[in-house]
C-alpha cells in the first residue's frame, strides 16, 4: 500500500509539472477575485446644476476611472459626479484581501431644458378693457413651482399654467421641470399688454344682444352648454365673471364645443362673457 501511494504522489507531480509547463504562469493571473464590485445609482440622469453620488459596496481599497481613465485621488467608496461628468461612464477597481476587480461602466447623464416659452391666445390689435381677455400658457416642460408677476409683483395665487390677463401691464413668469424642481428658471424677457376704453363709434367689438347667446342648463350644476346663436361657427375667448366682477374662469370656445364644466365653481349668480372678433357677448346664469 505505502509503494502504491508513492507511485500516485509521483505521478500527480507529473501531471501537475506538465499542466504548469503548457499553461504557463499566466493561469494564476488570471484567477478571478471572488467578489464582484458594481455601481449605483446604475442610470443617474443629473439635473442641471446638480450633483449626485455614485457608490460601491464596502472593500479594502477603490480607484475610480472615468472614460477609462484613472482619476488620481479618487479612492473613495464613493465619488461625486456634476455636470462636468454628463455623458461619461464610470468605473471602480476595487481590492479586497489583496485581490482587485474592476466593476462594469455605469454612464452618468445630465437633462437638458430649452428656456421658458409662453403661449399667447386672443392677442389682436387693440385689446379692450372690460371686454377682451388674454390667455398666456406657460408651455411644458415648465409645469411645477410657478408664479406669475404683474409689474414684478407676484400674482397671488398665479401658479398653474394658464394665466387670463385683463389689464394692463407688464407680465412675467417663472418655473421648473417636474422631473427638476429644484432647476427654477424665468421667461426671457417682458410681456407687456395694454387695455383701453373702447366706446360706441371706436368701430371696436361691438356689444351683441343678450338673445344672440343662450345658456342651458339655467340654473347649472355640473356643465354649462352655451348656444352663440347665429355666431355658432365664430371661435372666440370665453370667461366667467362672479358676482364681484372678478374672473373666476376662461378659456378658447370653438365650434363644436360641449359646454364648460363649471363644477368647481361655489353656488351663486355668475356671468358668462363671450368675446368674438367682432362682438362680446354676455349672459347671466347661476350655479347649484
Amino acid at each position: 500500500m505505502i509503494v502504491l501511494r508513492i507511485q500516485i504522489t509521483l505521478q500527480m507531480k507529473r501531471i501537475v509539472l506538465i499542466l504548469f509547463t503548457f499553461l504557463g504562469p499566466m493561469s494564476a493571473v488570471c484567477a478571478q477575485c471572488p467578489h464582484n464590485p458594481t455601481i449605483t445609482p446604475a442610470n443617474l440622469v443629473l439635473c442641471p446644476a446638480s450633483s449626485d453620488t455614485l457608490w460601491t459596496q464596502v472593500y479594502d481599497a477603490y480607484q475610480w476611472f472615468r472614460d477609462g481613465q484613472l482619476l488620481p485621488g479618487d479612492t473613495l467608496r464613493y465619488r461625486v459626479v456634476g455636470p462636468v461628468d454628463a455623458g461619461s461612464q464610470f468605473t471602480v477597481r476595487a481590492r479586497l484581501n489583496g485581490c482587485d476587480e474592476l466593476s462594469p461602466p455605469v454612464l452618468v447623464d445630465g437633462w437638458l431644458f430649452l428656456m421658458p416659452v409662453v403661449q399667447t391666445i386672443g392677442l389682436r390689435d387693440t385689446l379692450c378693457l372690460g371686454r377682451d381677455t388674454l390667455i398666456l400658457i406657460l408651455r411644458p416642460p415648465y409645469t411645477t413651482s410657478i408664479q406669475w408677476t404683474l409689474n414684478g409683483q407676484p400674482i397671488p395665487g398665479a401658479n398653474d399654467d394658464t394665466l387670463l390677463v385683463t389689464s394692463t401691464g407688464d407680465y412675467c413668469v417663472s418655473g421648473a421641470p417636474e422631473i427638476c424642481p429644484n432647476f427654477l428658471q424665468t421667461l426671457l424677457g417682458i410681456l407687456s399688454y395694454t387695455f383701453i376704453q373702447c366706446g360706441q363709434g371706436t368701430g371696436i367689438a361691438a356689444e351683441g344682444h343678450a338673445d344672440d347667446i343662450k345658456v342651458y342648463p339655467n340654473p347649472c350644476r355640473d356643465v354649462l352648454r352655451v348656444d352663440l346663436g347665429h355666431y355658432f361657427e365664430r371661435s372666440g375667448l370665453w370667461r366667467i365673471l362672479d358676482s364681484g366682477g372678478r374672473s373666476v374662469g376662461g378659456g378658447l370656445m370653438s365650434p363644436g364645443d360641449e359646454g364648460i364644466d363649471v363644477r368647481h365653481l361655489s353656488p351663486g349668480t355668475y356671468m358668462l362673457e363671450v368675446n368674438l372678433p367682432d362682438c362680446v357677448l354676455r349672459r347671466r346664469w347661476v350655479k347649484i
